[in-house]
């Protein structure tokens, strides 16, 4: 059991908007730089040789939250798991079929009255209970809830962050979680409950210790 605690860059946002209607559009193709294949623009990395794409890419009308995250995240190496219902309140869970990439991505979403909503975006390295999390209030599908989620899941997706675990006696009793957005570097702490005398001892730096580790995004 865990304590997540927001430090100093942690957020709480929210958007409020309008939904929009998708508009049959054939998908434009271009030239990995890496490999030569021939890829999609809807995709941020190459599913054969799994570059990251850096250019900019017209963004996408979608019918649904549902298609924006199956087409998000429609990697060769990523397998989604949804439990719950579609006309209700459901998580959509992404994982790597890597096993040595054990990051992962949940999503909120429900519906109300056919329209979809996004609620949480929280995501892990799947290392001592550490994890992230935004709450964002019920997002219907609009251009600003898009670049919004497109942020939050950039650092997952595609960049690397850091992650260090505190330790008094050998007792990991904390994990701090520095994360690199794209405007500006969030901090967040999780306290591991059964480890709060620990981590009592540990503001006067007593037989403490830590160790830091590189997170690998999934992409």
């Amino acid at each position: 059991m865990s304590i997540n605690l927001m430090i100093g860059g942690g957020f709480h946002l929210s958007l409020f908007g309008r939904g929009f209607n998708s508009f049959d559009k054939e998908l434009e193709e271009f030239t990995c730089s890496e490999c030569g294949a021939n890829v999609t623009s809807n995709l941020s990395s190459c599913p054969k040789c799994f570059a990251i794409f850096k250019q900019e890419i017209e963004q996408k009308n979608y019918s649904s939250w549902s298609e924006y995250f199956e087409i998000k995240f429609g990697q060769n190496h990523l397998e989604q798991n949804t439990v719950g219902k579609t006309d209700t309140y459901r998580t959509l869970s992404v994982t790597s079929n890597y096993d040595e990439r054990r990051t992962y991505i949940t999503v909120g979403l429900y519906s109300s009255n056919g329209v979809e909503y996004v609620e949480t975006i929280h995501f892990g390295s799947g290392v001592n209970f550490s994890w992230w999390e935004c709450y964002l209030g019920g997002q219907p599908l609009t251009h600003e809830a898009i670049s919004l989620v497109d942020q939050l899941l950039e650092v997952p997706l595609s960049k690397t962050w850091t992650e260090i675990d505190y330790y008094f006696l050998g007792i990991n009793y904390k994990t701090q979680a520095i994360l690199p957005f794209s405007n500006a570097e969030s901090r967040q702490t999780t306290i591991h409950f059964l480890s709060i005398p620990f981590w009592l001892l540990s503001l006067f730096d007593l037989l403490s210790s830590r160790k830091k580790r590189q997170v690998s995004p999934l992409l």
